[in-house]
């Protein structure tokens, strides 16, 4: 899983070093980079990025999926916007301009880890939308327990 979050220099090029703990998970994969789209939460201005075994299990899972369905169109539109990006021998990458433009991205980036993905986001505007979230979290006092399944709930367990 990618974990942490770990700032990094862009340079002119617009090439970026992934870090090395997403580099051990990405050299894991089929494919040596990752895939980035624009996020397409409202509330995320950040680039999604995954390795390609994530975006075949959604593919798969559209497969699934009624052909007029919203979930269908949503999976479409992450595949039309993908750009595979490569990395390099030094374990670097090179961000398309219209995704860093998208992001707010100039000259640092911020890697973000969030399970089976990751998001790139430009630093100020993630440590902002980190502290909007953890207060979120405090004052609706969120929390990750189990939900009861409707056989736990019967036997009272």
């Amino acid at each position: 899983m990618f974990l942490g979050k770990f700032e990094c220099n862009v340079d002119k090029k617009l090439r970026v070093s992934v870090p090395p703990q997403f580099r051990a998970l990405l050299a894991k994969e089929e494919y040596s980079g990752f895939v980035a789209y624009e996020a397409l939460r409202p509330d995320v201005e950040a680039i999604e990025a995954c390795g390609m075994s994530y975006m075949r299990r959604l593919n798969d899972l559209v497969a699934e999926l009624d052909e007029f369905s919203e979930e269908r169109e949503l999976a479409e539109t992450i595949f039309s916007s993908a750009n595979t990006l490569p990395m390099d021998g030094a374990g670097r990458v090179t961000l398309p301009s219209d995704l860093l433009e998208f992001a707010g991205i100039t000259d640092k980036v911020t890697f973000v880890g969030v399970g089976e993905t990751f998001q790139l986001w430009e630093p100020e505007r993630f440590r902002a939308y980190e502290q909007a979230k953890r207060q979120r979290v405090r004052t609706r006092r969120i929390s990750l327990r189990p939900r009861l399944g409707a056989a736990q709930a019967a036997d009272g367990h």
